[in-house]
């Protein structure tokens, strides 16, 4: 497991990644871009961490060994339904199809993206979820809007 933490003043970021190497690029960027991070590359790890620390977000990679990233959602939305979750992946996934996964996720990041992109989309979703009741446990997650982070790819 990877974990970086420091100043209690920046919101709270939990990272979700099985690949080590990523896993310790978004810490770095994270934490550039003015977050406090913490990060494992465990499913079952993050869960604990949610039992001993409040995160203000989560950032949940789909594809993590053991539970994939939707079921780690679903369990986080059952056990820790305060907890704002964001899903990212590879795999570019419509509003749709995220609805229907039923994962109470707010935000979808697809890969590859850049530092400033995701810290932006999730400091914004962040404000929007303390100015808003769109959180709130008596939503269903289809009731949840999910923004997907538009990324411009360059060659």
């Amino acid at each position: 497991m990877i974990t970086a933490t420091h100043s209690h003043a920046k919101p709270k970021v939990l990272i979700v990644n099985d690949n080590a190497t990523e896993l310790g690029s978004l810490l770095a960027g994270l934490e550039a871009e003015g977050f406090q991070v913490s990060g494992t590359t465990d499913a079952h790890a993050a869960v604990e961490l949610l039992s001993q620390t409040m995160f203000h977000v989560v950032l949940i990679d789909l594809m993590i060994p053991d539970l994939n990233g939707l079921q780690l959602a679903r369990k986080i939305r059952q056990q820790f339904p305060h907890t704002t979750t964001m899903l990212m992946s590879d795999y570019l996934l419509s509003p749709v199809q995220l609805a229907k996964a039923d994962t109470g996720a707010i935000g979808f990041v697809p890969k590859p993206f850049h530092f400033k992109e995701i810290a932006g989309f999730v400091k914004e979703k962040l404000k929007n979820a303390t100015t808003k009741s769109e959180l709130s446990p008596a939503l269903t997650a289809s009731q949840v809007p999910i923004d997907i982070l538009s990324v411009r790819y360059t060659c």
